[in-house]
Parts: structure tokens; sequence; C-alpha cells
């Protein structure tokens, strides 16, 4: 299993972090607000098995933009396990 921690102390590093995950799974970018679980499934069966972990910082960092956040919802899906660190409500 591959663990990805996408905790950055920039945005600028976040975006980087986060495009070598899409890259280096081969995530799909689906534009789909509601995307098909099961076709997420099949697309799944072939893939390495990954870990992510992030953190509350970098987790707004992710929320702030559309297109991250989409992003970062797809690599998750993908993951095992995600594991969100020092997040709290505001």
């Amino acid at each position: 299993m591959s663990l990805e921690i996408l905790s950055s102390q920039t945005e600028e590093e976040f975006r980087d972090k986060l495009l070598d995950c899409v890259q280096k799974f081969n995530v799909k970018l689906h534009t789909d607000k509601t995307p098909d679980l099961q076709q997420l499934a099949k697309e799944q069966e072939d893939r390495p098995r990954i870990s992510v972990v992030i953190d509350g910082p970098t987790l707004a960092y992710a929320l702030a933009d559309e297109h991250a956040a989409n992003a970062l919802f797809q690599v998750c899906l993908l993951a095992s396990s995600v594991t969100c660190c020092r997040v709290s409500p505001k």
C-alpha cells in the first residue's frame, strides 16, 4: 500500500502533491457532482492500494478551490483509507 501524505505548508505545495497523486495513480478527474460509484469501483480494481493523509490547514487549501476539491475527492474515492488530522469546525 502506498502512503500519500498531502499535508503541505503552502497552497502551491499542496497543488503539486495533489497533481503528483493524480498522475501517479492515473486518476480520471470526473466533472460530475455525483460520480458513478460502480464505474469507480471497476476502475479501482487494477490500481495499487493507497492511503491518504491530510491535515486541517491543507484541507482548507483544497476546499477553497473547486477544482482542487474535486481532484482531492477523486483521489480519496480510490483510497483504501483517508486520515484527516487536526481538523476542527470553525
